[in-house]
């Protein structure tokens, strides 16, 4: 008879313990300082690494976008839906429709161009960076929030995309916020 334990189970799987308390661990009291400041200096690093890029040139690929933004929202909801425009590709191909019309607006509202922009998207991916990281300091450890802002910080493939025109900035802070979710 079995009065369980991982002999139980056929491959020594102890679900009791596999169970984690609400709230995660907690670190200790001297070091939560320090890993408060270090995820938050993560947050400001990314920041200023992508601030560093915000302002260079638009890319090859960000021209279709930037063209797509000038339209006025009629041309544009039209291209959109399939007609066509002279010196625009065919809509379906590059651009995703919802993030075209969020960029369209900001681009309308704010007074800064391009910059303004990709001020923008930075806003935005560092509000899904920072509610990624506070689930993980509430689910899992302050520990692995610090660890987690650490890497995703210093990885230049997110800067790069917070400084994209089109869908990636919304993806990647969609992606994050779902993360957090679950």
């Amino acid at each position: 008879a079995c009065r369980g334990g991982s002999q139980c189970h056929p491959i020594g799987y102890d679900r009791p313990m596999a169970r984690r308390k609400s709230g995660g661990a907690t670190p200790p009291a001297y070091l939560e300082p320090i890993l408060l400041v270090l995820a938050a200096g993560a947050l400001t690093l990314f920041a200023l690494n992508a601030l560093r890029f915000a302002f260079g040139p638009p890319g090859a690929a960000d021209v279709a976008q930037l063209n797509a933004m000038a339209l006025p929202l009629g041309r544009l909801l039209a291209w959109i839906g399939g007609a066509p425009e002279a010196h625009l590709v065919p809509a379906p191909m590059r651009t995703t429709p919802l993030p075209l019309l969020l960029d369209w607006m900001i681009w309308r509202i704010n007074p800064f161009g391009l910059p303004g922009l990709r001020l923008a998207h930075i806003v935005i991916i560092l509000a899904g960076f920072s509610v990624l990281l506070r689930a993980l300091a509430m689910r899992m450890d302050l520990r692995v929030a610090a660890l987690a802002s650490l890497v995703l910080a210093l990885s230049p493939r997110f800067i790069d995309v917070a400084n994209g025109l089109g869908a990636a900035p919304y993806g990647l802070a969609l992606f994050w916020w779902q993360l957090a979710i679950v």
